[in-house]
């Protein structure tokens, strides 16, 4: 059975100076680089029955996928977080 890798950064060199640039500051999540930890800084916008997330939660942005994001929770559920939500970058 092969193992789903969910996030594999292609070029770690470029995000790793992107998140030292900008950890600890506020952005729109659209403008996150993929496969990075963030801390929802508003209340989560999220679709009509999926998790609910709060602000101060801290959830793992895997990539963009039209007006909502594909993220997991500290339980690995699938947050479908709103592109336009602000957040803070945490790794």
């Amino acid at each position: 059975m092969a193992t789903m890798i969910l996030c594999e950064p292609k070029n770690l060199q470029m995000i790793e100076e992107v998140w030292k640039l900008y950890k600890g500051k506020n952005m729109k999540l659209y403008e996150v680089p993929n496969c990075t930890a963030v801390r929802v800084m508003e209340e989560g916008r999220v679709p009509p029955r999926a998790h609910q997330i709060s602000s101060s939660d801290i959830i793992d942005f895997h990539h963009i996928d039209g007006m909502y994001s594909y993220c997991t929770n500290q339980k690995g559920e699938v947050v479908p977080l709103a592109a336009w939500t602000e957040v803070e970058i945490v790794k």
